[in-house]
């Protein structure tokens, strides 16, 4: 009896998302033997899965701002306008897709040293807390998202400051960035604040402006 083999092939898709099933029946004869083999997408699904898991990471974010300019109100609406040389941050940085991430950050910045001095004696600093969504293009990134800020408005004695006034507001914040290297990045983050719950002006502008120079380490 001659050797006789047949082969047939049924691939059936069935439309779930991204999910395919393919069944391959070989039925073989004249050996006296039948075959059959099953195979699912399941290990391509897994695949692409982990794939985008390896995608999501979440980095210690570490910054410098160096110039900071402030924008602050007081209570008899008296405008302070104040551009000094120290402010650092740190936070988190969840990367949940390849071109997104989530930027958590508390800040801290006076103008402590001013440029250039308003020999007033008045010295303008706060500290901040910010939530941002941010979009990367290649090197450059660009976000949106809420900030909580609190200004406090103080006059220098001798080596210290003694606070005259202090109000929190909340607002927006938008960062742009510049990545010079893989996990280090430059920019300006722009600080706009609207609404001061705790004052008789509840609604005034002010903001405060940083170039900022950030680091990026991976913790997962």
């Amino acid at each position: 009896m001659s050797k006789i083999i047949f082969t047939v092939l049924l691939v059936a898709v069935f439309s779930t998302g991204s999910t395919q099933a393919r069944i391959v029946y070989g039925v073989r004869t004249g050996l006296g033997l039948s075959q059959v083999i099953i195979q699912t997408d399941n290990e391509n699904y897994s695949h692409q899965t982990e794939t985008i898991r390896k995608k999501e990471k979440l980095f210690l974010h570490l910054s410098i701002s160096p110039v900071n300019s402030f924008l602050m109100v007081t209570k008899n609406a008296d405008a302070k306008v104040r551009t000094g040389i120290i402010g650092s941050s740190f936070g988190l940085d969840y990367r949940y897709l390849y071109n997104q991430f989530i930027l958590l950050e508390a800040l801290a910045i006076s103008s402590f040293y001013e440029i250039p001095s308003s020999n007033d004696g008045d010295i303008i600093s706060s500290w901040s807390i910010n939530l941002s969504n941010n979009h990367k293009f290649g090197r450059f990134s660009l976000g949106y998202g809420f900030s909580y800020v609190e200004y406090t408005l103080g006059r220098l004695w001798w080596f210290s400051v003694i606070t005259t006034e202090s109000h929190n507001a909340f607002g927006l914040v938008f960062p742009a960035y510049y990545y010079a290297a893989k996990y280090f990045k430059m920019g300006v983050v722009y600080r706009p604040t609207f609404y001061r719950p705790n004052m008789t002006d509840r609604f005034l502008y002010e903001h405060l402006i940083s170039i900022d120079f950030a680091f990026k380490i991976r913790l997962i």
